[in-house]
C-alpha cells in the first residue's frame, strides 16, 4: 500500500488541514495543534452522509419487498436475499474501515490500535448502532412483524446525529492527544506535500 492512499476519507480535520497548507509537518505536536475540534459546516456533511446511508439501507428494503412481491418469491427467499445485502454491508464496512486503518497507521508510523480506539471506535460504534438498528427494523418490517413508525425511523437518525456530532469533537479531541503523546521528534511528512 501506497503510504497516505486512502487515509484522509475518515480521520476528520487534522489530516485535512495538514495536506490542505501543504507543508510538511515537523512533529506530530504540530500536527495535533492544527487540529480544531467542533461543530460546524463539516459536522453537518458527515451527518448528511450517514443519514443518507441508512436511507439507502431502508430504501433496499423497501425495493426488495416491492422486487420480491412482483417476482412472486417465497416468503423464506426474501429474508434470506436482505440478510445477505445487509450482511454484506457490514462486512464491506469493516473490511474498509481495517485497510483506513491499516494504511493511515502505516502512512504516519502511528500505532494501528491507537488509530482505531481515537478516530474510530468513539463514533463508528454508534454508526454501526444506528446502521443495526435500521437493517433490524428493515427485516422486521419485510417479515411484516412491524411497521415503520416514527421511532423506527427518528431512533436511528438520532443515534446518527450524536455520533456526527461526536466524529468531529471527541474523536479529533482523542486523536489530537494522542499526537501530543506520541510527540516524535522525527515527525511525520504529509504525502504530495
Amino acid at each position: 500500500m501506497v503510504p497516505g492512499e486512502g487515509a484522509a476519507f475518515f480521520v476528520g480535520r487534522g489530516y485535512r488541514n495538514v495536506t490542505a497548507a501543504g507543508i510538511c509537518v515537523v512533529s506530530y505536536r504540530d500536527w495535533a495543534q492544527m487540529i480544531s475540534p467542533g461543530i460546524d459546516g463539516e459536522t453537518l456533511g458527515i451527518i448528511l452522509n450517514n443519514l443518507f446511508v441508512a436511507f439507502l439501507l431502508w430504501a433496499a428494503a423497501w425495493f426488495w419487498r416491492y422486487c420480491a412481491g412482483r417476482l412472486f418469491v417465497p416468503r423464506s427467499r426474501r429474508f434470506g436475499a436482505m440478510h445477505f445485502v445487509y450482511g454484506f454491508f457490514f462486512l464491506k464496512e469493516f473490511v474498509r474501515m481495517a485497510c483506513q486503518v491499516y494504511g493511515f497507521s502505516y502512512s504516519f508510523g502511528l500505532s494501528c490500535g491507537a488509530v482505531f480506539c481515537t478516530l474510530v471506535l468513539p463514533h463508528g460504534l454508534l454508526e454501526f448502532l444506528a446502521f443495526a438498528l435500521v437493517a433490524f427494523y428493515a427485516c422486521g418490517w419485510l417479515r411484516g412483524e412491524r411497521g415503520v413508525g416514527a421511532a423506527e425511523v427518528l431512533l436511528p437518525a438520532l443515534i446518527l446525529v450524536v455520533a456526527g456530532i461526536l466524529e468531529t469533537t471527541l474523536t479529533d479531541y482523542l486523536f489530537k492527544g494522542y499526537l501530543l503523546e506520541v510527540n516524535s521528534i522525527a515527525g511525520v511528512c504529509v504525502p504530495g506535500a
